[in-house]
Formats: C-alpha cells, sequence, structure tokens
C-alpha cells in the first residue's frame, strides 16, 4: 500500500475525481476536475502539476491519468473511508454524517489503526452507505468500487 498520510484533503479529492472520471474512459479531463471541485483552471493546474511531482498522477497531452502510486493511494483511501465510516455508524452516528466527517478524518489516522478497526469488526467491505470498498489485504482491480459520497447527495438535496 501506498501511504497516504502525506496528502492533505483537497489532494485525496483531487485523486478520486481523476478516478471516479477515468473509471468510464481511462482518464479525467482538467476541466471535469475543476467543475467537479469548483476551482479555476490555474488552480486545478497547479495541484494536477503537484501530483505529478508526487507520482500520483501522470498527464498526456490533455489526459489525467492515474499513476499506480495514485491507484494504490485510491485503493487505501477507498478501504480507509469504508472502515472508518463502518466505525462511526456502530457509534450511532448517521451514515451521512460519518460518510462527511471520515472524508476530513481518514488521512489522519495511521493505516495501522484503521486496520486494527477493521478486524474488530469483522473486515467488512461495505459502507453503511451500500458501496463496495476494496479489501486492504488482496490484490484488486479498482474498476469494480465507487467513492461513496452520500453526505454530498443529502447536501444537495437541500440546495433544491
Amino acid at each position: 500500500m501506498s501511504g497516504v498520510d502525506d496528502l492533505t484533503v483537497r489532494e485525496i479529492e483531487y485523486l478520486l475525481t481523476v478516478f471516479r472520471y477515468s473509471r468510464k474512459k481511462g482518464y479525467a479531463r482538467q476541466f471535469e476536475v475543476l467543475n467537479e471541485l469548483n476551482v479555476d483552471k490555474s488552480t486545478a493546474s497547479l495541484m494536477i502539476k503537484k501530483l505529478v511531482r508526487k507520482g500520483y498522477l501522470t498527464t498526456r497531452k490533455r489526459e489525467i491519468i492515474l499513476a499506480e502510486k495514485g491507484r494504490r493511494a485510491v485503493k487505501e483511501i477507498l478501504w480507509k473511508h469504508g472502515v472508518l465510516e463502518n466505525a462511526l455508524v456502530k457509534l450511532g452516528v448517521s451514515s451521512e454524517e460519518a460518510c462527511a466527517v471520515t472524508w476530513e478524518i481518514s488521512n489522519k489516522i495511521p493505516r495501522e489503526m484503521v486496520e486494527c478497526i477493521w478486524v474488530k469488526l469483522g473486515k467488512p467491505d461495505t459502507c453503511p452507505c451500500g458501496y463496495r470498498f476494496p479489501s486492504v489485504d488482496q490484490e484488486v482491480d479498482l474498476e469494480g468500487f465507487e467513492v461513496c459520497l452520500t453526505y454530498r447527495k443529502r447536501s444537495l438535496a437541500c440546495d433544491l
């Protein structure tokens, strides 16, 4: 596993956005990233370049692609999110609140600690919102997984 402890929440959002868009066609476009994250072109460009330098992304012409390090990071990010969301829901937090909070804290909790929680929970592979997440102890193709963004769905419904 590639450690994700050195990634900021914003960097994680960029990686997950590239992952979500690249699931269908193998890459994301900059306009998709900036529209999804509601940032301007220069901000998106700087962050993408930073993630390329760190080895998480590669670019080819106008395509943004997850590098192998980025794929490993996304796997760990999805796993950590699923485990921590399960733990919070078991403690009585609503699925929506657990989803939102977990995205803010998952990069701050060491992998070893999350692994202990995962084992104590019986090694779940589905978050409380119903999304499957990859197992940390298996090699898997990420294409069968989605990003749990249940908290966004609720806030979008409230905005309508």
